[in-house]
Order: C-alpha cells, then sequence, then structure tokens
C-alpha cells in the first residue's frame, strides 16, 4: 500500500520496521518508543530484543515443533534454535517422561485386558 502510495520515492529495503516510505528506522528509535509503551500499559520493563526470548519461551513451552521455531526466528538450523534456548527445556523433560509413562500404562492396560 505505501509503496503505490510513495511510488518511485519509496525506498525498497525489504524492512519489517521502517517508515511509511520505507527509510530504516533507526534501533534506538524503536527502543525508545517500546520502553515508553510497555512502562504506559504498566508492563515489566524488558528490552525490545527480550521479545525474541519470550517468542522462542513460548514455542517451546507449548510443544511447537523445533524446526517451526527455528524457522520463525529465522535461524540457520534446528540445531542453531535449540542449542540457544535449550535451557528452557528442563520443564519439557519432566512432561516427556509423564508421557512415555502414560502411553506404557495405556498398553499394558490393552495388553491386560486383552488376556483377561
Amino acid at each position: 500500500m505505501n509503496k503505490e502510495r510513495f511510488g518511485e520515492h519509496y525506498q525498497e529495503h525489504d524492512l519489517v520496521c521502517c517508515y511509511e516510505h520505507g527509510k530504516p528506522i533507526k534501533a534506538r528509535r524503536i527502543t525508545e518508543t517500546f520502553a515508553y509503551l510497555t512502562n504506559k500499559a504498566e508492563l515489566p520493563k524488558i528490552r525490545f530484543h527480550d521479545l525474541r526470548h519470550s517468542h522462542a519461551s513460548m514455542l517451546l513451552n507449548n510443544g511447537v515443533n523445533p524446526k517451526i521455531g527455528a524457522e520463525r526466528l529465522a535461524h540457520s538450523s534446528v540445531q542453531i534454535y535449540l542449542d540457544r534456548y535449550s535451557h528452557l527445556l528442563p520443564d519439557m523433560q519432566r512432561g516427556a517422561v509423564d508421557l512415555v509413562e502414560e502411553k506404557m500404562k495405556s498398553i499394558k492396560n490393552s495388553v491386560d485386558n486383552s488376556t483377561s
């Protein structure tokens, strides 16, 4: 839409965060605006970059396939994604153990019921 509106004056940089005419926004401006908005919303003080980490945490804690997480965060491989955020996984280990235990009990009950 802005490309059409500004026509030849639009500066194409293929950016996510830019001014409406395509010119890059300085990182400092994004940081300042984010700090202002989080303060105004009475949210805990975090850095703009922390949103990336929060996003990764949410993906991992909600069982999103690591391949999808790596793609969303533009990591070149799943291994890099997992290496960087693996410290978030200890709680997930308990869930994995519980899941395997539940499945094993289910199989045992099926076998027990079929032989009775």
